[in-house]
């Protein structure tokens, strides 16, 4: 039976409006880095963003995030690459949720 790829995440939004946090997963030990420069000019986590992670190598992906009610929808997308959706929540100001590939 094989794992069933899980990881967790947090996004702080910056003054900018760009995004700094991090993330860990199931098939790591590891809590690693993520940041993403916004696309859109907005208040809020609600935007396109080029997102960059490094993971054995440097990873970019486009990062869409809407709002349905009290929560956000995450979709990491980059054509030919592996792909990750995920669902967060606000906490103190910061973008909490859960991701898993698509």
């Amino acid at each position: 039976m094989s794992k069933v790829f899980t990881g967790s995440f947090y996004f702080d939004r910056t003054v900018n409006g760009n995004l700094i946090g991090e993330f860990s997963n199931n098939e790591t030990e590891f809590i690693m880095t993520e940041s993403a420069i916004t696309k859109t000019i907005n208040s809020t986590f609600e935007g396109l963003y080029t997102s960059t992670w490094y993971d054995d190598e440097q990873q970019k992906a486009t990062l869409e995030i809407t709002k349905i009610g009290f929560k956000y929808k995450l979709n990491w997308t980059e054509p030919g690459k592996q792909e990750y959706e995920g669902e967060g929540f606000l906490t103190a100001d910061k973008l909490v949720g859960f991701y898993k590939k698509k």
